[in-house]
């Protein structure tokens, strides 16, 4: 339970959003509301302001003290909007000292003074980026959240609850065309319905009213103790346009009614809890929506579960990895792979007390000083990879990551990988950005939609037709707690074909399919807002927690797979289904069991310059394929390369390989030489063929792995010596296959 203050215009939807609120077990215990200046001793009704509502102002107090009877707190509207800027407000430039945001600030703190337990504010916007982002904004600033639980909804879907929830609003606004003053002004929104309906299908009118087009006030509602009733009003034409007049009804005289004992139980039916279960009814609705495939299950007969290693299990190699900041900027990106700042300390870990936090408090200066030098900023980063070795040091971490994020922020992955804490490094980090602006989405209100990125970092950044998705785990949207599996929930089928498998690994998978699920329907809503959808995605990297039997792997990939061609999320821009990787680490963040990030491709112009090979020796074969675009076979080397020609997949498995076992990883070096000479050669080849470059390396591998020897190859000199600049190592518990080595290789 939060403690909330509501911000209220009187209007349907921030009514409505307070009932979402208590819905949703929070507390109102105060009101807060920006009333319009006075001239001459009387206040303006109508400001045309571009964040509030100040029609119908006169009855707010009537609204908070006698229908809610909360404490009222309000200020007059002084400023005006300077900052037009719809995807970002700056307080701290000094022209918009004086924006009509720094109001709403000083309304809040206010507030916050007299509420110190105050944690959350109620927001009613539905569809404007412009009242969001203000709005959350003076919210950050004050230590608060936003709640925005009406965020992004259908509009017809939307009204039709309000009216269906005994929600009595008048309309008392009219500017758009089909709207009459003297035939739909006081007209209550059930009335008004198939009016507005009937406007939106021939003309395009938002039913909510989010393109101005009407304004209300809420007269009655299952929160009120008392119903408002209009005694006197007159018209006011603001705008006598032709086409479309714009007039407001001025209330002059006004009282209230009681309502009985009866009525209010009655009324206390729509805010009940269980009245609307959102996500259940979203869940259910979108398995019904889509087809929804069946995650398999393998029959194992011992547990495969990789426990968790102690670092004295960690082989020699791998404590002896140096990390440099090394930025490499071309065309279109720029990148910084691994980097860290090491621990002071050495010896137990119990001695070992360097805060992870001041750490990469250190790192991240040392990005921004880089950055600097090179005219670029942290604001240009697209995408962060922050790779712990304790989650338990997940929210300290982010404390220090907020210095540096905080507008209009990178997206990011945060995971727990097996690092080893006697070689001093408690992370690593890698980076892409962008040369030229990025466009992003950062939603940081709680709402229905998705969840919030109430932390530093962004749902998504655009750039170049790319779009780089964070990090996707299945938080419940409207309370961000990982979700549960239950019976509630129609999952399509589980466990029904194997009735050997004991019932914690039903349990367990249970519970895998429905956060796989809630991670579709999440990014199938972030992805619909950014205009792509899932044929747009050219990766998939899934990391799943130590708690997954490494026999999944393929189940889940093939899951993904289904789910992508069962809907036709194929053939699109991209003609085919992105390339899918999968590695089990530690830990995730909320002791979830799957996260997965999503990059995307939409060519701007529907024009792809397609990967085509002139001298393709006869032992090479390309192969399309229903699961993948390209798939290129060179001897013993196979590489994977997505329908947009921007990622190449390889892997590299020695079966032979005895791992405890040092002459025969001695054996091994010229195998792996081979690999590495044969990787490289083939991407030289794609590079000169497609104009392209590599932008990053990524090398996932076993822990039990030697990867100094990759990296001693590719620092030799025996291929591009800056590839060792490009690259970043990240060592995993498994992967498909248990394959030892697995490479990602960005290209632009």
């Amino acid at each position: 339970m939060v403690e909330i203050v509501g911000l209220i215009s009187g209007g349907k939807d921030s009514i409505y959003n307070l009932i979402e609120c208590v819905r949703n077990g929070h507390k109102i215990v105060a009101l807060a509301n920006l009333k319009p200046p006075k001239t001459n001793g009387e206040s303006l009704e109508e400001l045309d302001s571009f964040m509030y509502q100040t029609v119908g102002n006169n009855l707010i107090e009537i609204i908070a003290k006698e229908c809610l009877e909360l404490p009222l707190y309000q200020i007059e509207i002084n400023g005006t909007a300077i900052s037009k800027d719809t995807d970002s407000y700056n307080p701290d430039l000094e022209i918009n000292s004086k924006d009509e945001v720094e109001d709403l600030y000083n309304l809040l703190k206010l507030v916050k003074d007299n509420h110190p337990n105050v944690k959350g504010v109620s927001c009613g916007a539905i569809l404007s980026t412009y009242q969001r982002i203000r709005v959350e904004n003076c919210c950050s600033r004050l230590n608060l959240t936003s709640y925005s639980y009406l965020w992004n909804r259908n509009q017809d879907d939307l009204l039709r609850e309000m009216i269906d929830c005994k929600i009595e609003a008048i309309i008392i606004k009219v500017a758009s065309m089909g709207l009459i003053p003297e035939k739909h002004l006081l007209k209550s929104i059930t009335q008004l319905y198939p009016t507005l309906y009937s406007l939106n299908q021939k003309f395009g009118v938002h039913i909510c009213g989010e393109g101005g087009e009407y304004e209300s006030i809420v007269i009655d509602c299952p929160l009120y103790k008392k119903r408002i009733n209009i005694d006197q009003f007159k018209t006011i034409i603001h705008s006598d346009d032709a086409f479309s007049q714009v007039a407001y009804a001025s209330i002059s005289k006004y009282s209230t009614t009681d309502k009985s004992n009866e009525q209010i139980i009655q009324d206390s039916y729509y805010l009940n809890s269980n009245y609307l279960n959102r996500n259940l009814n979203n869940l259910n609705k979108f398995n019904e929506n889509l087809l929804i495939p069946t995650l398999k299950t393998t029959k194992t007969t011992a547990a495969t579960t990789i426990k968790n290693l102690n670092d004295d299990e960690f082989i020699e190699s791998n404590l002896n990895i140096e990390y440099s900041l090394n930025l490499i900027k071309n065309k279109n990106f720029f990148i910084l792979s691994s980097t860290t700042t090491k621990s002071n300390n050495v010896g137990d870990n119990e001695n070992n007390n360097d805060n992870i936090g001041e750490l990469l408090d250190k790192t991240l200066l040392n990005i921004s000083n880089k950055l600097k030098e090179n005219s670029l900023s942290i604001d240009q980063l697209l995408y962060v990879n922050l790779y712990i070795s304790d989650m338990n040091d997940f929210s300290i971490v982010n404390q220090y990551y907020y210095k540096y994020f905080k507008n209009n922020p990178a997206s990011r992955a945060c995971i727990q990988i097996p690092l080893s804490t006697n070689n001093k490094t408690k992370f690593l980090i890698d980076c892409i950005g962008a040369i030229e602006k990025k466009t992003n989405l950062h939603v940081q209100s709680i709402s229905n939609w998705a969840p919030a990125c109430i932390g530093p970092y962004s749902q998504a950044n655009l750039y170049n037709g790319f779009t780089f998705l964070a990090g996707q785990i299945s938080m419940i949207p409207n309370n961000l707690d990982l979700i549960k599996y239950s019976k509630d929930y129609s999952l399509t089928t589980l466990n029904n074909d194997d009735n050997n498998n004991n019932n914690n690994n039903n349990s367990i998978n249970n519970q895998l399919e429905i956060e796989i699920q809630q991670i579709l329907l999440n990014t199938y809503n972030l992805l619909d807002c950014l205009n792509v959808n899932f044929s747009n995605v050219i990766q998939s990297t899934i990391f799943v927690s130590n708690e997954i039997d490494s026999t999944m792997f393929k189940n889940i990939i093939n899951y993904l797979k289904q789910f992508f061609i069962d809907n036709d999320f194929v053939n699109c821009d991209n003609n085919g289904i992105g390339l899918i990787q999968i590695f089990k680490i530690p830990k995730l963040p909320k002791n979830s069991n799957i996260e997965i990030l999503f990059t995307l491709f939409k060519e701007p112009e529907i024009l792809q310059n397609q990967l085509t090979y002139d001298n393709i020796d006869e032992h090479e074969q390309i192969k399309k394929n229903n699961t993948n675009s390209m798939k290129l076979e060179t001897n013993n080397l196979i590489l994977m390369i997505s329908n947009s020609n921007s990622f190449i997949h390889s892997h590299y498995n020695n079966n032979n390989n005895n791992n405890n076992n040092n002459n025969n990883n001695n054996n091994n070096k010229n195998e792996i030489k081979d690999y590495i000479d044969q990787l490289f050669l083939e991407i030289e080849s794609i590079l000169n063929q497609t104009r392209k470059s590599i932008i990053y390396i990524k090398f996932y591998y076993l822990i039990s792995f030697d990867i100094k020897k990759i990296i001693d190859l590719i620092s030799s000199g025996s291929i591009n010596k800056d590839y060792i600049k490009l690259s970043s190592f990240i060592p995993i518990l498994d992967s498909v296959d248990h394959n030892q080595l697995s490479c990602e290789i960005f290209i632009n």
